[in-house]
């Protein structure tokens, strides 16, 4: 005896969607791993494995073999009481000006609409920190460490 209901398969409609499915599903495999990763640049085939970790972000291997970038050192930053001091208005204008080199990377009010972080309600001595990282060669990024060698050669120390 032959079994007719929704789910079956002589349902036009249920075998329909189950090989819509299928198909869909496979095209968006063959798509994902295959096709958009060979349009890279960098893009060496390495296998399934390796296309699935490249997509998801994570390396291929996270095993001790792996090769481990040095930990650079840490930085000291001394604070001094005169950096904490309410400056006049030329040192609000100043700080004004220089800060509009940061809008385009970190937003007009320090909310970043790209991958570069947020420096709305960052502490002053985080900020100070991180230029001197840039500025030293400690953190690597051209565009960070030639503005903060900028800021040094404009008064920033």
């Amino acid at each position: 005896m032959r079994e007719e209901g929704m789910y079956s398969w002589s349902n036009a409609w249920f075998r329909w969607s189950l090989v819509s499915l299928v198909t869909l599903t496979v095209l968006s495999l063959l798509v994902g791993f295959i096709w958009l990763p060979s349009v890279h640049g960098d893009f060496s085939a390495q296998g399934l494995w390796a296309s699935i970790c490249r997509a998801a972000g994570v390396p291929i291997s996270w095993s001790e073999g792996a090769v481990s970038a040095k930990i650079p050192p840490a930085t000291h930053v001394v604070l001094e009481r005169s950096m904490t001091r309410v400056g006049g208005n030329a040192s609000v204008g100043r700080g004004a000006t220089v800060a509009l080199n940061c809008t385009m990377c970190h937003g007009g009010q320090g909310m970043s609409t790209s991958n570069a972080p947020n420096l709305a309600g960052q502490y002053p001595e985080v900020v100070i920190k991180q230029l001197e990282d840039y500025r030293s060669g400690r953190r690597s990024s051209p565009v960070m460490e030639a503005l903060a060698k900028k800021l040094a050669r404009a008064g920033y120390r």
